[in-house]
C-alpha cells in the first residue's frame, strides 16, 4: 500500500519496539508471522494467484467525553461511514497511488449475538481515570492517559470475527494520532485512531490498517533515519 507520510506520529513502531524488548512471547509471535510471511513467498513466487476480494468486517467503538453525538469525540455516523468509504478507496487504488490490494471494508450488520447492527458502538469514556485529561495509553508507554485496556473493555468485539476500531478523544495528550496491533490474535487486537483522523481524507486509517494486516513503516529498519535499509531482494530482505 502506497502511503504518504503523516504529520503526527504514529505509535506502532515505539509500542512494537517496546515490546519485541521486553516480552518474549510477543517476539516469538511476530519471529512466528515473520516465517509464515517468507513461506508463503517463497511458495508463491512462481504461482499466479486466483483473484479474490476479501471483505473484512468492521465494528467501530467510539470512546467519547460524554459529548453529544455528533460533537466532540462523539463524531457521527456518517463520518465514520465516509471513513470507511475513504479507506476502501485507498485499498482499491481510486487514488492511483498504488495497488488494488482486493480487500473491502464493511461496518458490520451482525453483532456477535447474532443481533442487527450499524457497526458501531458508543460508550462515555470520561468516567476511565486520565481518559479525559490525556486521552489513551498506548501499552508500554509512559504518558499518563488511561490505561489501554480499560479503554477497549469499555467495548470489544472478538477479533476473530471483526476488525476492532477504537476512535478516541487523544492519544498520549495529542502526542499521536493513531497506533495498529500487528495480527496476533489477542484480545485486544484493532487499530486506535483519534477522532479527528476518522475521516474520509485522512491517511491515518489506512495508514494503521496496513499495520494490522502486518506491514512496517516504509522507513522500518533505518536506524532512525540514519542510514538506507539494504533491500536488494523482496523475498529476502521484505517489502
Amino acid at each position: 500500500i502506497h502511503s504518504t507520510g503523516q504529520i503526527a506520529e504514529c505509535a506502532s513502531d515505539y509500542i512494537h519496539n517496546t515490546l519485541m524488548q521486553t516480552d518474549s512471547v510477543y517476539r516469538k509471535q511476530i519471529q512466528f508471522l515473520e516465517s509464515q510471511v517468507e513461506a508463503s513467498i517463497q511458495n508463491h513466487s512462481n504461482i499466479k494467484l486466483q483473484s479474490t476480494i476479501y471483505t473484512i468486517p468492521v465494528v467501530v467503538h467510539v470512546i467519547h467525553l460524554g459529548e453529544p453525538l455528533g460533537t466532540g469525540s462523539n463524531i457521527s455516523d456518517i463520518q465514520i461511514q465516509q471513513a470507511i468509504a475513504g479507506l476502501n478507496d485507498r485499498f482499491s487504488n481510486v487514488n492511483g497511488l498504488g495497488v488494488d490490494v482486493e480487500l473491502e471494508f464493511c461496518l458490520a450488520s451482525k453483532d456477535p449475538n447474532g443481533n442487527s447492527t450499524n457497526g458501531m458502538n458508543r460508550v462515555d469514556g470520561s468516567t476511565v481515570p486520565n481518559y479525559s485529561a490525556n486521552g489513551i495509553t498506548p501499552s508500554g508507554n509512559p504518558c499518563s492517559g488511561a490505561i489501554e485496556t480499560a479503554i477497549k473493555d469499555l467495548s470489544r468485539w472478538p477479533v476473530a470475527d471483526y476488525y476492532n476500531i477504537w476512535v478516541v478523544s487523544e492519544i498520549c495528550n495529542g502526542g499521536f494520532v493513531g497506533y495498529a496491533s500487528y495480527p496476533l490474535g489477542g484480545l485486544y487486537d484493532g487499530l486506535v485512531i483519534v477522532s479527528t483522523s476518522m475521516t474520509s481524507n485522512s491517511g491515518t486509517l489506512p495508514h494503521e490498517v496496513g499495520h494490522g494486516f502486518f506491514l512496517y513503516h516504509t522507513f522500518n529498519g533505518d536506524g532512525g533515519n540514519a542510514f538506507c535499509p539494504v533491500d536488494t531482494d523482496c523475498l529476502i530482505d521484505g517489502d
